[in-house]
């Protein structure tokens, strides 16, 4: 794909917001960290029994993007932090490094020598968006956030979560930082569940798209990568 160094106002800083899950790797990250741990048994009991209840209230009550994600990262209530962070550090190394896409990957360095800021944006925890940011060299990275007291999860997060409408406001926010316009800017993603953000940007790309992203994109006809 042929990265265009036009904007409408080439003065200002060019920011390239990049989803995650699905997107610049090929796994919700979240859910299957929580699987991942189960499977590797460095996973204490009670978060076993957890996670069971979550498949079966999801199933059941089918919620909203942002509360499934609130319900996955609740799992991690009790948990010391210093652990879930080491054992994030262990899920990258062995195994989340290995999935990402290469043509995304070649996407990131074509707007890196264009001088363009890489900027992450997320629903998944912060102790994997750290990683992947520091991974991939990106300027900076905006993710969910669990809140801790006395160096233990508490089960809660720093709301607005980075998803759905909200991915928008952190969009905004990332902006003043860099003191551009969402006019100047591109997004990569996978979902609908982002289309308020790919409606804002200047340049949106599905990646790998969903159904109905598809036909948006399509209808739209927007860069589409597969």
């Amino acid at each position: 794909m042929v990265i265009e160094k036009t904007h409408p106002n080439p003065s200002d800083p060019v920011i390239v917001f990049l989803d995650l899950d699905k997107t610049l790797v090929t796994v919700n990250t979240i859910g299957h960290f929580v699987r991942w741990l189960i499977l590797n048994g460095v996973t204490p009991r009670h978060l076993i029994w957890r996670t069971f209840t979550l498949l079966i209230k999801t199933k059941i009550s089918s919620p909203s993007l942002t509360d499934s994600t609130k319900l996955w990262l609740s799992i991690f209530q009790g948990w010391d932090e210093a652990i879930l962070r080491n054992q994030a550090s262990a899920y990258f190394c062995k195994f989340l490094k290995n999935k990402f896409r290469t043509p995304l990957l070649k996407v990131v360095e074509d707007h890196r020598k264009l001088n363009h800021h890489l900027v992450l944006l997320t629903g998944t925890s912060s102790y994997i968006a750290e990683l992947v940011s520091s991974h991939l060299n990106l300027e900076s990275y905006y993710s969910s956030r669990l809140i801790t007291q006395n160096g233990k999860l508490t089960g809660a997060v720093v709301e607005p979560l980075c998803l759905e409408e909200s991915k928008l406001e952190y969009a905004r926010e990332a902006c003043r930082v860099l003191k551009t316009n969402l006019s100047n800017c591109w997004f990569y993603s996978d979902s609908c569940f982002d289309l308020p953000l790919l409606n804002a940007v200047s340049i949106p790309v599905a990646v790998h798209p969903d159904v109905e992203l598809r036909a948006v994109a399509a209808s739209r006809n927007w860069k589409i990568i597969e």
